[in-house]
C-alpha cells in the first residue's frame, strides 16, 4: 500500500481565499468611493460620509485580521505538510531496513 501527502492543495486553497478577499476588497471600494462621491456632492448628507469612515476602518482592520489569520492558516498546514512529508521519508527509510 502506497501513501501519498500532497500539499499543492494547500497552495491551491490560499490562492482562492486570496482571491476572494482581493474580490470583497473591490466591491467594498466601488461602494465606498461611490457613497463618498455622493456626499462630496451633497447629494447625500455629511453624517452618511462620517458612518462610511467609520465603516472603512471598521473594513479595513477586519480585512487586516482576516489577512493575518489566513497568512497564519497557510503557514500551519505548511508545517503539516512538511510534517506528512518528514513522516513519510523515516517510514520509507525504515521499511528499507534504514534508520
Amino acid at each position: 500500500m502506497t501513501i501519498n501527502f500532497r500539499s499543492a492543495e494547500f497552495t491551491d486553497i490560499s490562492n482562492v481565499t486570496k482571491q476572494q478577499r482581493d474580490a470583497s476588497v473591490e466591491i467594498w471600494r466601488d461602494v465606498y468611493s461611490s457613497i463618498m462621491s455622493l456626499v462630496d456632492q451633497g447629494t447625500v448628507d455629511a453624517q452618511v460620509g462620517q458612518i462610511m469612515e467609520a465603516r472603512n476602518g471598521d473594513f479595513q482592520r477586519n480585512a487586516g485580521l482576516h489577512d493575518e489569520s489566513v497568512a497564519n492558516n497557510f503557514g500551519a498546514m505548511n508545517r503539516v505538510a512538511s510534517i506528512g512529508q518528514e513522516g513519510g521519508s523515516r517510514m520509507r527509510r525504515a521499511a528499507a531496513g534504514g534508520a
